[in-house]
């Protein structure tokens, strides 16, 4: 036979336990883990020790990049997705878009733009669309041509919320 002893207090924080709603699942990704676009393999890319990102050193030609995204629920769609990046070129703008792919079909909701010259990372906030369970993720971006004596265009970091 167990015997179990409760106070009055380790029931109720067996009741809370209980009644906990889901929470979110935030994941961050390096943008290092971003890949040129193969018809661009001859720009000049770097990844420093002093940035976990992906940089355009390329000062003539903008570079398109593809970042992975691991997702942990299949079932449901992401609840936000923001891009961390650095613009130092102006009047060009980086430009980027989560894309939904499932083998033979690839959809997005729209772009996120930035405005200006930032000399630090500043977020952009992806559009998303519903209805993708089962679907592969992609974020791509385009960084303008390296303009700025001291600051590369980059892809810093990505953070995705899945419920």
């Amino acid at each position: 036979m167990i015997s179990l002893r409760l106070g009055r207090y380790g029931l109720v924080a067996i009741a809370s336990l209980m009644t906990l709603p889901a929470s979110a699942d935030t994941k961050l990704f390096s943008g290092g883990t971003c890949h040129a676009n193969i018809f661009q393999s001859t720009a000049t890319i770097y990844t420093h020790s002093w940035s976990s990102g992906i940089l355009n050193y390329d000062t003539t030609r903008s570079l398109a990049v593809s970042c992975p995204i691991v997702r942990d629920n299949t079932t449901s769609d992401p609840t936000s997705a923001t891009v961390w990046v650095k613009d130092p070129h102006d009047p060009q703008n980086v430009s980027c878009r989560f894309l939904y792919d499932n083998g033979t079909t690839t959809t997005w909701a729209g772009d996120a733009t930035t405005s200006g010259f930032s000399s630090s990372l500043q977020p952009l906030s992806l559009p998303l669309s519903s209805g993708h369970t089962g679907y592969t993720y992609i974020v791509t971006c385009t960084l303008p041509p390296f303009t700025n004596p001291t600051h590369p265009p980059e892809v810093g970091k990505i953070e995705l919320v899945e419920p």
